[in-house]
């Protein structure tokens, strides 16, 4: 891992110990990849602010979310299928986390059952995906807060089947009979039509069933617009992430940087705002949080992690973007992240 400088870095080590079908699955997207490429270019719209003469001698990176401290304001996104790129699955991602004192979001469609992944975590968040059966999704959320999650993270932005082309459609039927621990979705054929499991007559009314059944926070994830996070708000959300699952459902779409200003503007301070996307290094990190997110979450970046080294190899990445996020605040001005504000970056 010494040589490991960038996520670049990790991903060169990853793709060479992923399978092909295990790689094109983590790294593909939607139609074309334009929105995977998008995400990542439009951070680099965005320059920041050097100050000087400002006190930077300790450079605190440490954030609260629903009263619970993390380290730093990068959390684990979720993502399905870890044991696809490593053999300690979900397990690793969740010790890299512990060791990193940060934030994981356990995917719903986990190799491992959240029973097995919690112990090796004590901050976490557990996503949801809203299918016909609420009576299995109660009973998910029940597992969950009883294993220890600290809020649920519903994600909304994949109602219908993605447009998917052949390296991916190819990819999924490679996979297709890895079920997910929890039963869902009840198909690993993601192009299957007959199969689809996701809920798409779902409206904002619905949220009413999932607050008065969740004992825990809810931030929903899969916000892209202004006129959503004022939804998002008035239905009681207690946070949202701002999401276009990396990609990997309208390649035609705005990227995660490009929302972000309008949604932050919207929401006006009332929930947290959190954003994923694209995120590869520390100045990412702080444009996020210049833009009014309070965290940046990391996807395809931890599968990276994962494979090449195990829970080591995670915790070895998530070290170098603290460390970076660090210098950049230093350079900055910046000696904690509620001083990193719109006055920290320009656009180019």
């Amino acid at each position: 891992m010494d040589a490991l400088h960038h996520v670049d870095d990790f991903e060169r080590v990853a793709i060479d110990r992923m399978t092909p079908e295990a790689r094109d699955l983590a790294n593909l997207g939607a139609g074309e990849g334009k929105a995977v490429a998008r995400n990542r270019a439009a951070w680099g719209r965005w320059a920041l602010r050097q100050r000087v003469l400002r006190d930077v001698g300790t450079c605190d990176t440490a954030v609260d979310l629903f009263g619970v401290p993390v380290s730093m304001p990068l959390l684990i996104a979720p993502s399905g299928l870890h044991g696809l790129v490593h053999p300690d699955a979900e397990s690793a991602t969740a010790r890299a986390a512990q060791a990193a004192d940060t934030l994981m979001v356990l995917s719903m469609n986990s190799t491992l059952p959240v029973e097995e992944v919690a112990p090796h975590c004590d901050k976490f968040w557990f996503q949801l995906y809203w299918g016909a059966d609420r009576g299995f999704l109660r009973e998910l959320m029940a597992r969950a807060a009883g294993a220890g999650a600290k809020a649920f993270c519903l994600t909304l932005d994949m109602p219908v089947r993605p447009w998917l082309l052949g390296p991916m459609r190819r990819a999924l039927a490679a996979v297709g009979d890895v079920r997910p621990a929890h039963g869902f979705p009840r198909s690993g054929h993601l192009q299957d039509d007959a199969r689809w499991d996701h809920d798409a007559r779902l409206t904002w009314a619905d949220l009413s069933w999932l607050r008065a059944n969740s004992p825990l926070p809810i931030v929903l994830k899969g916000i892209m617009t202004a006129e959503d996070a004022a939804l998002a708000v008035e239905h009681g959300a207690d946070a949202i992430i701002v999401s276009n699952h990396g990609g990997r459902v309208l390649d035609e779409g705005l990227a995660t940087a490009e929302a972000l200003p309008a949604i932050v503007a919207a929401v006006a301070g009332r929930i947290d705002v959190h954003v994923d996307g694209g995120i590869r290094s520390g100045a990412d990190i702080a444009k996020a949080l210049a833009l009014g997110a309070r965290t940046a979450l990391i996807g395809r970046p931890a599968l990276w992690g994962i494979a090449a080294d195990g829970d080591e190899g995670l915790a070895a990445m998530l070290d170098l973007l603290r460390g970076e996020l660090r210098s950049v605040m230093g350079m900055i001005g910046a000696g904690s992240v509620a001083a990193i504000d719109r006055s920290s970056i320009v656009e180019r």
